[in-house]
């Protein structure tokens, strides 16, 4: 593997700790160096973060001026990605589980849509507002709870895999609670977007280090494979948010909170029409932020 970049923690920036990623060209996948402990872990969540949420309460995107709403109307128009749906996972009823289920947005929609689903979360906070929604047991991905069962027939992780310590190991925990046949659902960050490689530690979905893993669709793929599984649709997500005044605003916060030479407001305006031009005609694979995968347990 070759150093891609290092960073600073950006939600924490008393911390002045670097972490570096490290990239496999030949394998297209990318990793935090070192081997960060549970506890350390632990402490990249003591931040404001997302999960924390209720997926009811977020606050409407600002506006921002005409030049920025024409920029994300242009790429409104251009975005086919596909926002997760239930139905991906076939007609209801039907025993689902929400590993990883965050503040419970994924799990209510499941169970709106009539399946039997339940979560699982680590974080209490995270757990406390999932709850609203279903049972929410406490567990990791790669130490899933006794009392959860098994033979499930289906199971979704969305954005979890890239934040594990051992992504194999949560793929071979699912696998253990599904019954033959069933469906896996994984979404994570795409490593192969336009974005990611043009702004580096700045782009959101980088996040470094509570994200531990970079995957391409190749690289999901193969860790798949080698879990059991087998890839039966592929979907990309993402496209017309990377263009808004939020995820700008956000490129600017973190570049600003990790590097001195903070002042480039402007040059993420410029930069982000120059990534929507060069994103137009892309493939899939290079255009959207995040890639979902649909496997069937062999």
């Amino acid at each position: 593997m070759r150093a891609l970049f290092d960073t600073r923690d950006w939600r924490r920036p008393d911390c002045t700790e670097r972490w570096r990623v490290d990239w496999c060209d030949a394998c297209r996948y990318g990793r935090v160096a070192g081997e960060p402990s549970a506890e350390q872990v632990a402490a990249f969540y003591r931040v404001a973060y997302y999960t924390h949420a209720d997926p009811a309460s977020g606050a409407a995107a600002p506006r921002g001026s005409l030049l920025a709403r024409v920029r994300t109307h242009l790429a409104w128009r251009l975005d086919r990605g596909v926002d997760f749906s239930p139905a991906e996972f076939g007609a209801a009823p039907g025993r689902l589980v929400d590993i990883g289920c965050g503040s419970g947005h994924n799990l209510a929609a499941l169970r709106a849509a009539g399946f039997d689903a339940c979560g699982v979360e680590p974080d209490p906070a995270a757990r406390q507002v999932a709850e609203r929604h279903g049972v929410v047991f406490a567990g990791t991905a790669e130490v899933l709870p006794p009392e959860l069962g098994a033979g499930f027939d289906g199971a979704l992780m969305s954005h979890v895999l890239e934040h594990t310590r051992h992504p194999d190991e949560a793929l071979r925990q699912a696998h253990g609670r599904l019954r033959a046949g069933a469906r896996l659902m994984v979404e994570v960050p795409n490593a192969d977007a336009l974005g990611f490689w043009a702004f580096g530690a700045s782009w959101p979905w980088t996040d470094v280090p509570r994200h531990l893993h970079f995957f391409t669709l190749d690289s999901l793929r193969a860790l798949l494979g080698r879990a059991g599984f087998e890839v039966e649709s592929v979907r990309h997500t993402g496209f017309t948010r990377q263009f808004d005044t939020s995820w700008i605003a956000a490129l600017h916060d973190i570049h600003a909170r990790t590097d001195s030479a903070a002042d480039r407001s402007s040059a993420w305006q410029r930069e982000s029409w120059g990534l929507l031009l060069r994103s137009a005609l892309a493939a899939p694979a290079r255009r959207y932020d995040s890639v979902r995968v649909l496997a069937r347990r062999v």
